[in-house]
């Protein structure tokens, strides 16, 4: 076989490896679907079968290398943070293991890449309904109490970036879930800022304490919290 056929093959059960991978994500409607893993994986086949080519010396473990960090910078590209809520970060892992496979493709490992997408594939259909259960089995055993507040600033223009930053500090301080933050105008060119907090349990004392010391920051005019509901909340 000529290099460039074993070179062509090797990338393309890089790719069909890769788009195998890419269907189960496509079908859950995750940011990284098909098009996504069979590209990540057909270009990590690509640099590995460069790596391994005999102008690289046998010594692929530089490429390798940049391949693992490139893909962590596009993995970190599909991790969401809002408030303490993270997504993403099982749909980044996928994205790195498709790397893994087409590289496993590119150096000639053909049946470890085989190996390999065949557990990434088993990981991510069948341990989906094990790790449910057990992220219910607590709330089916005792219910969490969770609160929302609704804490509001008023303030001049001027210091609404910087009061916003502060509330967001604050929450994250307290451990506050901020589930909507705005601005609205409140009149001679004041600004109203009204944010929903998600709390685990019921702490009315801590929330009054984080109003208090917004109250005291720069350009704070007048600070304002009520509790808007608290039951009891299953996961």
């Amino acid at each position: 076989m000529s290099p460039e056929l074993e070179f062509f093959l090797r990338v393309l059960i890089g790719t069909v490896l890769g788009s195998v991978i890419g269907l189960e994500r496509q079908w859950r409607q995750r940011f990284a679907g098909l098009r996504t893993n069979a590209l990540v994986a057909a270009g990590a086949a690509g640099f590995a079968g460069l790596a391994v080519a005999p102008a690289a010396l046998g010594n692929p473990a530089p490429i390798l290398g940049q391949i693992i960090t490139g893909i962590g910078f596009l993995g970190a590209g599909v991790i969401f943070k809002e408030g303490f809520n993270v997504t993403g970060l099982n749909t980044a892992a996928t994205v790195w293991c498709s790397a893994a496979v087409g590289s496993l493709a590119g150096c000639g490992m053909q049946w470890q890449a085989f190996s390999l997408a065949a557990v990434v594939l088993g990981i991510n259909l069948g341990l989906r309904s094990v790790a449910r259960r057990l992220s219910q089995a607590p709330a089916d055993a005792s219910a969490e109490m969770q609160s929302v507040y609704r804490l509001q600033i008023v303030c001049k223009r001027r210091y609404e970036v910087g009061l916003r930053a502060q509330l967001r500090q604050e929450a994250e301080d307290n451990l506050l879930n901020i589930k909507d933050l705005r601005s609205e105008a409140a009149g001679k060119g004041q600004i109203r800022i009204s944010a929903d907090l998600v709390m685990a349990g019921r702490d009315d004392h801590r929330l009054s304490e984080a109003a208090a010391r917004l109250g005291l920051e720069r350009g704070a005019g007048s600070v304002h919290w009520s509790l808007l509901s608290s039951a009891t909340h299953f996961e």
